[in-house]
């Protein structure tokens, strides 16, 4: 099994600025990321919804981190 990712790191959803970035609660502190998803999703992002990120590394890139899944319930998640 080929892993994608080294670390992931747990965020909680506050809001959404524009279609691409997300804005993240991440042990406290508020944080931005980018969101590849750029559809409506409302019926995905409510406040409080628990996401999955990882470190973008990439060196142009605009934002340090990348949303890649969304816990919709107890053992669900969906990828974004």
């Amino acid at each position: 099994m080929k892993v994608l990712y080294d670390t992931i790191l747990k965020a909680i959803y506050i809001g959404r600025p524009n279609r691409f970035v997300v804005t993240l609660d991440l042990n406290g502190e508020s944080v931005l990321a980018h969101l590849p998803n750029p559809g409506r999703m409302w019926e995905l992002l409510f406040t409080g919804v628990t996401m999955y990120i990882v470190p973008h590394d990439k060196p142009d890139g605009a934002m340090a981190l990348l949303s890649c899944s969304i816990q919709t319930t107890a053992t669900m998640w969906r990828n974004i």
